[in-house]
């Protein structure tokens, strides 16, 4: 049976350097009583046992003076605790082959989120006595297993769950088929699992590999295997992880192109084994201001040299920009040297005062004095009726180049405010003049307040006219003339063609008469008001009132039909006739009432002359009178006798 099998993990906090970086040590396991492990539960693949006293087979944190050592003591150990196994077969019952030979101690769910250039350091023990199970070994184990049960002492690790890796591993140097060999434990380093370099002893000493990788949890274990008695002690202590720390990044800032509003910048970062954190610093001054993300932003540890880029975007034409290159990791942040650059400009322009203003014109104009970084392409005035206005507003191109340009704005509206700016436009757009303003002149009616006489006609007669004189400065239409009733008035401004409006000139400045009568069909009144209004675009409306003028009624004359009869016998029928309609009126439209015929006469009227008269009719706008023979129409004559 195989004796003493020590096992020992310790962690102590240290710095050392892998290339140019350094390594921090951040977790650790002792094994001594407090603060280990540094963080997270150190766990048995069986619970830990001991037996005998001193200690002849265990698998146990311990003391080294508790252990029955076949052959001198542990020296070299850090603290008072190690771990240690001997003869792990016999278990906590002290019976061979009653446990597996094989067992671990583990460290699960190691925080290693953001951590890189991963390492492990520990120290490892055995004795050197000989008696190590080589590869030709094949005794049988408690599960029944043929496979060779080689003697080993191994750290292993596995990230997220992936499969183990073996880092370090010690087996014998030598594959006896029985345990009195004289082999002894040994780094293997070949994948043969045969032990090929330095040995084992009772003095502890350190071993270190890498973990290749990155993740988010790291588990580690130490795993061992020994049943035999006699010699087979194996230990270790002071187990520690390591990450790799690096320096703040170097920043070299590099070269910008620059175009009108945009700047494309450049620069290189080494992030020195630092997840580093790429920025660009801008503004116009050299108190910056401003900072813009770097493409990549961020550059993942241990990349090396990055190009980066910038872009800049909204700036100001013709303005100088200053900028550095920035990184920043977790060791410090390191700024890149300071680097100027100027935007290209756009065409210098001035905007002329407005001269020779109209009521509906002015000329505007400008000079292109600096074409700026590309030719000028396009030059002219903008003008609104808000300030500022821009190429996007009314625009009036004047060529293209550098100088002076001028021309007649026509169309505006009178006595209004206009901003105007000249503009002249290269490769990296219009650029603008500063603003002028200018008032565009009045546009004026001038006439007297009252036609001179009021009108007088009779119904179905249209008047005659009074005049008046009218006239207009600066007008972009001519006078319009517009009774305020056209029921009863029309106007015309030559005495000759009359209607509801009348329009004397065209534009700019006017003179004329407008005539105004009372319509042929303008009802009877005796006190007819109204006016008539001038009106032009953009100008005042004066008002002219019309004196009180009237309408007479017209004549209707009823005529009966002659009639007679002999002195006894009944008055006939009468009839007779209404005349005297104005306007294609007839008694249907113009009057109201039932027309009749009357006389006075009866069938015992003397012989004689009777009057006839027409009656039951009434009419807005007439008179209604008898015609002078209705006074004789109905003769009697005497009735002959026989």
């Amino acid at each position: 049976m195989k004796k003493n099998f020590t096992l020992i993990f310790a962690l102590l906090l240290c710095f050392f350097s892998i290339g140019a970086s350094a390594q921090s040590q951040f977790w650790s396991d002792t094994f001594e009583d407090a603060g280990a492990p540094s963080t997270g539960v150190r766990s048995y693949s069986i619970p830990e046992f001991s037996n005998g006293s001193p200690f002849a087979s265990y698998f146990i944190r311990t003391t080294p003076a508790q252990l029955a050592l076949q052959n001198g003591a542990y020296s070299g150990f850090q603290g008072t605790k190690i771990f240690a196994a001997e003869d792990i077969d016999k278990g906590p019952t002290n019976s061979n082959n009653s446990i597996a030979a094989n067992q671990q101690v583990t460290w699960n769910n190691i925080n290693i989120a953001g951590k890189t250039g991963l390492s492990f350091k520990g120290l490892f023990a055995a004795d050197n006595l000989g008696g190590w199970q080589g590869s030709a070994w094949n005794s049988q184990s408690v599960s029944g297993s043929t496979t060779p049960q080689q003697d080993f002492l191994a750290f292993e690790y596995q990230i997220d769950g992936g499969p183990w890796v073996r880092a370090i591993a010690f087996y014998a140097n030598l594959a006896p088929s029985n345990a009195g060999s004289a082999n002894t434990l040994q780094l293997e380093t070949t994948g043969d699992l045969q032990g090929d370099g330095a040995s084992l002893t009772y003095a502890f000493a350190e071993y270190s590999a890498d973990i290749p990788g990155t993740g988010t949890t790291l588990n580690i274990r130490m795993n061992c295997h020994t049943n035999g008695g006699l010699t087979q002690e194996v230990a270790v202590d002071n187990f520690r992880l390591f990450e790799t720390v690096g320096s703040a990044p170097t920043v070299t800032t590099g070269g910008n192109t620059p175009s009108y509003t945009s700047a494309a910048l450049s620069g290189v970062i080494n992030d020195n084994s630092a997840t580093t954190t790429a920025t660009f610093d801008w503004g116009p001054t050299n108190a910056y201001g401003s900072s813009v993300n770097a493409t990549p932003s961020s550059i993942t540890a241990g990349t090396g040299s990055t190009a980066i880029t910038g872009s800049l975007t909204s700036l100001t034409p013709g303005t100088t920009y200053y900028y550095r290159a920035k990184g920043v990791n977790g060791v410090g942040t390191t700024n890149g040297l300071q680097v100027s650059f100027t935007t290209l400009s756009l065409a210098t322009v001035t905007t002329d005062a407005a001269t020779s203003i109209t009521t509906t014109s002015a000329v505007l104009g400008g000079n292109v004095t600096a074409a700026g970084s590309s030719a000028v392409t396009e030059r002219g005035i903008v003008y609104s009726l808000t300030p500022n206005p821009t190429v996007a507003n009314t625009k009036v191109p004047n060529g293209t180049g550098t100088g002076t340009f001028s021309a007649t704005v026509s169309g505006l509206a009178s006595t209004t405010l206009y901003y105007v700016r000249a503009y002249a436009t290269n490769d990296g757009g219009p650029n603008y003049g500063p603003q002028q303003t200018f008032t565009t002149a009045s546009s004026t009616i001038t006439a007297g307040s009252t036609f001179p006489a009021g009108l007088t006609t009779t119904y179905g007669v249209a008047s005659a006219s009074t005049s008046i004189s009218v006239s207009g400065t600066g007008l972009s239409a001519g006078i319009t003339a517009t009774p305020s009733s056209t029921a009863n008035f029309e106007v015309s401004a030559d005495d000759i063609t009359y209607g509801p409006n009348v329009t004397i000139g065209t534009s700019g400045n006017i003179s004329g008469t407008v005539y105004v009568r009372l319509k042929a069909t303008a009802p009877a009144n005796a006190a007819i008001t109204g006016s008539v209004t001038l009106t032009s675009t953009g100008a005042n409306t004066p008002v002219i009132n019309i004196p009180t003028s009237s309408v007479a009624k017209a004549v209707l004359t009823y005529t009966s039909d002659a009639k007679s009869k002999i002195y006894g016998a009944v008055v006939p029928a009468l009839t007779g006739t209404v005349s005297g309609f104005v306007n294609s009126q007839t008694i249907g439209d113009a009057t109201t009432g039932t027309l009749s015929f009357t006389t006075t006469a009866t069938a015992s009227s003397s012989v004689g002359s009777f009057a006839i008269n027409g009656t039951g009719l009434t009419a807005a706008n007439y008179t209604l009178v008898q015609a002078a023979g209705n006074a004789t129409a109905l003769t009697i004559t005497a009735k002959t006798l026989t």
